[in-house]
């Protein structure tokens, strides 16, 4: 009977149930339960997703296979055949060879896994397969037919090589992890023993150790930090001490660069500094300030006034920090970096997102899964984070409270992205300033070439800004252009030119 439902698992030893299959060297466990046509279409109304997938037939049962290696590597999903991507449910012709097919292709999911498999009666002889694949994070990374495969929205792609060793690693080394790892070629005579002594100082003041762990011993405080494993100085202690981390650890690296305009056409400055999580920290803050514009306001009634910068700070440093905490040091060309435009700031750092976290988890309360818990736990007792797993929905809040928009958070490749964009309200005001001074030149000089304005303004603006603000300046009827090329020279604009 085909109406109801088979609980499939992947075994490689004989069920104790009377009703199991052998497909190869597996078995294959049925279990009945009932489904009915009213939950399906409950379901199909959600519309496709990253857990939810529709396929039209059994043509393509491969690709079928595909999807369900793509949820198991994720948080699980169910996959529908039989209704097309509209949600029209149009059913499926359903044989023993079409189960005995689908059974076997199951066979080929690697570790052995669970999926239920429903088949729902919508007309005679017409049934739509409903398949459910259960996560199991331990065993991750789940592959078929010898190949990985994720979901990237809601399309299912091979996994990147990278992406797949990442997870091994992770599966691997869940519990001593990269960070823990040994250091073979630093002692503790590399490490800057003051900062070692001033995060436990600092952690006892803010009341996140006891008083009592207090201690001048270097060695000492690096156990209490449980950075120091067996007497050995591990991957941590140097991430977060280390005076000087090259050559062994090159990914221990930060680039900041800011640009003129939008894109990466006009480079205004570039930096590129090696060293442990505070000279980086310290490095990126100078950076800013250094490159963020703080406009000034008068607060009504008040002879004061009120700065206001263009990116709300403490959101900025959080995501700075997270980006420390949380970015994959296994990559040793990997790096973090800030890139600051003139309409939004971008930080990134290499690795992406823990299995099972999406970046919609991001913007909700979520389980805390570092992939740094020794670096982290430093940097939280120190107060430098204040709690783990509640940092994104900070920066949003943060963002809103200053009226600013909400950050964006964005897997791209093998990195994670924290963008910040200026309002529209702001960047109307940066255009209304640069109006303002091209007009200003061109009344005091009586007429200037593109180079010669880009010259004397006293704001940063590409050759592209320019141009186009040049161009809509004319378009108000503002200014005129006379003559060709590199020589034209643009003037205010006056009737008797006309």
């Amino acid at each position: 009977m085909l109406n109801g439902s088979m609980r499939i698992e992947i075994g490689n030893r004989k069920s104790e149930w009377d009703n199991s299959r052998e497909v190869g060297a597996n078995w294959i466990l049925i279990m009945v339960s009932k489904i009915s046509l009213d939950d399906i279409e409950a379901l199909v109304k959600q519309g496709e997703s990253m857990s939810l997938e529709f396929k039209t037939s059994t043509a393509k049962l491969h690709s079928v296979l595909e999807t369900l290696c793509a949820f198991l590597n994720g948080k699980g999903g169910t996959l529908l055949i039989g209704v097309k991507n509209n949600g029209q449910i149009i059913g499926q012709d359903v044989t023993d060879n079409t189960r005995l097919e689908i059974a076997n292709l199951l066979s080929k999911l690697e570790p052995p896994t669970s999926i239920d498999v429903s088949y729902i009666p919508i007309e005679k002889d017409k049934y739509v397969i409903k398949m459910t694949a259960i996560s199991n994070r331990a065993l991750i990374p789940y592959i078929f037919d010898g190949k990985p495969y994720w979901r990237v929205e809601s399309s299912t792609k091979l996994m990147p090589q990278q992406r797949y060793h990442q997870i091994l690693i992770e599966r691997t080394h869940k519990t001593d992890g990269w960070e823990l790892g040994k250091s073979d070629h630093f002692n503790i005579d590399d490490l800057d023993k003051n900062a070692i002594i001033s995060a436990i100082n600092e952690s006892i003041g803010r009341g996140r150790m006891e008083a009592r762990l207090a201690t001048k011993d270097p060695n000492e405080a690096l156990i209490r930090l449980k950075l120091l494993v067996n007497g050995n100085i591990t991957n941590a202690a140097i991430v977060l001490f280390c005076k000087d981390p090259m050559p062994y650890y090159p990914q221990c690296l930060l680039r900041m660069t800011s640009f003129k305009g939008s894109d990466k056409s006009d480079l205004l400055d570039s930096q590129r500094i090696h060293g442990n999580a505070f000279v980086l920290l310290k490095e990126m803050e100078f950076f800013l300030k250094r490159h963020m514009s703080i406009k000034s306001e008068i607060i009504p009634g008040k002879m004061a006034r009120k700065d206001i910068p263009d990116y709300p700070p403490r959101a900025v440093r959080e995501a700075i920090v997270n980006a420390i905490c949380h970015r994959d040091y296994t990559i040793q060309g990997g790096s973090i970096s800030v890139m600051i435009y003139n309409d939004r700031l971008e930080i990134t750092s290499h690795g992406t997102l823990p299995f099972g976290v999406t970046v919609e988890d991001l913007k909700k309360i979520h389980e805390s899964q570092p992939r740094n818990e020794r670096i982290t736990n430093v940097m939280n007792k120190m107060g430098i984070i204040e709690s783990v797993g509640t940092g994104t929905q900070e920066m949003i809040k943060e963002c809103k409270a200053l009226g600013k928009p909400a950050p964006e958070y964005i897997e791209r490749g093998n990195t994670f992205v924290v963008c910040f964009r200026k309002t529209a309200h702001t960047l109307k005001e940066d255009v209304d300033i640069r109006y303002e001074k091209i007009l200003s030149l061109l009344k005091l000089h009586h007429g200037l070439k593109r180079v010669e304005i880009k010259d004397k303004i006293d704001i940063s603006i590409s050759d592209r800004t320019l141009r186009r603000d040049l161009n809509h300046l004319m378009e108000l009827g503002r200014i005129r252009l006379k003559g060709k090329g590199a020589s034209a020279v643009w003037f205010l604009y006056n009737k008797d030119m006309d």
